[in-house]
């Protein structure tokens, strides 16, 4: 009988146990649309700027975010572009805390020479205000985006290796020679010519890599996704209570800013530290020892 409330408590105790050491909070954005304000070839509308072909080989459709409790990001991004035969790349991932985030303005700069339009594939950075949206960290896949030689890719990449990188931010982000751009490439300085202009699209592998700088990223062509996973425990992003990401392949034809909004129906339950585990099993030796001791 002893033998047998002893195994009873022990698989309560165990229970106890399992439960709460498995448990592992991942919160998701669901999949956020692409709404950036941007602007196509020789018009400023609010549409991205997209080939005149029915294939849309530059359209990005929308960004998913996953984020766990212990701060491993997966964002996953749906574009045509995925897989496309071009001698443009994937770009790299840009984030910021989305308390320092503004939405581009639309795209209806002017010369201050003669008033007319200037840049007709779409925002420069001259349209958003200054100070704000200094990207402060980027997931470096590694790509060479600077050469045009080699074609991108339409076979699967698969868990290839990607570096996050923290960027310096403290020039002004309407600067093009300033220190801002100390640490990223825009798509004009990867090429002069065809693509949209001074578009934040690759981070230099001189940037500084971050605590816990090792990520992955992999592509689907059948369903257009590119995947990147990568930890930021190491960053201010953890505690961030929102995060504004934005991608774009080299040529920046179409951008994608979302801005994440993590919701959890339920409070996350504490998960006990081992120490906490091995004090609640001492304590159920213990319960043991004394029946065993009164009986």
């Amino acid at each position: 009988m002893k033998f047998v409330n002893k195994i009873s408590v022990m698989y309560i105790l165990s229970t106890v146990m399992l439960s709460a050491a498995s448990y592992a909070g991942t919160v998701t954005t669901g999949q956020l649309e692409d709404s950036y304000v941007g602007a196509r070839y020789n018009s400023y509308n609010n549409d991205d700027y997209r080939p005149n072909d029915t294939a849309a080989n530059y359209d990005t459709h929308w960004m998913k975010i996953d984020k766990s409790d212990q701060g491993i990001l997966t964002v996953e991004v749906n574009s045509n572009f995925i897989g496309y035969d071009s001698y443009f790349k994937l770009g790299d991932l840009f984030l910021m805390d989305a308390n320092n985030y503004q939405m581009a303005d639309t795209c209806t700069s002017t010369s201050a020479t003669n008033g007319t339009n200037v840049n007709a594939r779409g925002c420069n950075e001259n349209s958003y205000s200054a100070g704000t949206n200094k990207w402060e960290y980027a997931f470096d896949l590694g790509l060479d985006l600077a050469n045009l030689h080699q074609r991108n890719s339409t076979n699967d990449y698969a868990q290839t290796a990607g570096t996050l990188r923290a960027i310096e931010t403290s020039g002004n982000v309407t600067d093009v020679n300033g220190g801002y751009h100390l640490d990223v490439n825009t798509s004009s300085q990867l090429r002069g010519s065809g693509v949209r202009g001074w578009q934040i699209v690759d981070v230099k592998s001189t940037a500084d890599q971050v605590s816990n700088p090792n990520g992955t990223w992999s592509t689907d062509v059948s369903e257009k996704l590119l995947t990147m996973t990568f930890d930021i425990s190491g960053t201010a992003l953890m505690g961030a209570e929102q995060i504004a990401l934005r991608w774009a392949m080299s040529c920046a034809n179409d951008i994608i800013e979302v801005v994440t909004n993590f919701t959890s129906p339920n409070p996350p339950t504490p998960v006990p530290e081992p120490s906490t585990l091995m004090l609640m099993l001492l304590a159920g030796f213990g319960f043991f020892a004394a029946r065993e001791k009164q009986g």
